[in-house]
């Protein structure tokens, strides 16, 4: 039995305007494809808590930003769909890193009496912008179809990923904050 194509948006119990069930195997692909990232993110992070001290914080964070960029490229000639969920497995082991590398970098960057300010805002454009990535992706779905977007958001995720190799300030992720700057933050020497 073939789930129904839906063409109507689906309302807030679950069900299409003509009052189709909103599942089946797309539904299910997707739910697939997030779950595997999202596992992907833990074991990337917890990696990163058991070995990523012994290494280089900013050739982590680089190396991380191009395995979660790299098989993007893959994921958009939309192979099927194993492989599609080996690959978003990859993209998060790349950006599970990620988050605790920047969070550590602004604590020991950012003065102890502007953390509540630039964390704030840190957090509230973050959140502010998760709703524009679906919405703009869906847009661009519809116009350029799904392999289009999604080669235009792996070439844009790839091209960031890269750039930031060019940024000479990142080398300074991997100096500890100097002695003087720890006793201004309260840090003790």
């Amino acid at each position: 039995m073939k789930a129904p194509r839906i063409k109507s948006p689906p309302s807030q119990d679950g069900t299409a305007q003509g009052g189709e069930q909103v599942t089946g195997p797309q539904h299910k692909a997707l739910g697939a494809l997030i779950s595997a990232h999202a596992a992907g993110s833990i074991v990337g992070a917890a990696l990163y808590a058991a070995v990523g001290p012994r290494f280089s914080r900013r050739w982590v964070y680089l190396t991380a930003w191009l395995v979660a960029a790299v098989p993007q490229l893959a994921l958009a000639q939309l192979p099927p769909l194993p492989f599609m969920i080996g690959l978003a497995v990859l993209m998060g082991l790349g950006s599970g890193p990620l988050n605790p590398i920047i969070y550590t970098v602004m604590q020991e960057r950012v003065p102890l009496e502007m953390r509540a300010r630039v964390f704030g805002m840190t957090r509230a454009l973050a959140w502010m912008a998760m709703p524009l990535g679906p919405m703009i992706g869906g847009y661009a779905a519809e116009a350029t179809g799904l392999r289009g977007a999604y080669t235009v958001i792996a070439v844009t995720y790839l091209l960031v990923a890269l750039a930031q190799f060019l940024v000479r300030e990142m080398k300074a992720m991997d100096l500890p904050p100097d002695s003087a700057l720890r006793a201004a933050r309260g840090w003790g020497t």
